[in-house]
């Protein structure tokens, strides 16, 4: 796997552009699941919003058989796993 970032300077005092991170839940429950993302700090006990200082959200992909808001077939692991 290649580096993410091509640089001989170990430590820099400039903000190094990284690629965008995405995260994915994938559902495949008996419940109908009309949400369309996870929120973390849903999970976290607070008393004010200014409480989180990291967010980390999820979008919610359906690959239940029927029903799947992608195209499963085309992937053979989810098809597989649905």
């Amino acid at each position: 796997m290649p580096a993410l970032i091509e640089s001989k300077q170990k430590y820099k005092s400039r903000i190094i552009r990284l690629p965008k991170p995405e995260f994915y839940v994938l559902y495949n429950g008996k419940d109908k699941w009309d949400k369309g993302c996870l929120k973390l700090s849903d999970a976290f006990k607070l008393t004010e919003e200014k409480d989180t200082y990291i967010e980390l959200v999820a979008k919610i992909i359906n690959i239940k058989m029927g029903s799947a808001t992608v195209d499963i077939k085309k992937n053979n692991e989810l098809y597989v796993y649905s």
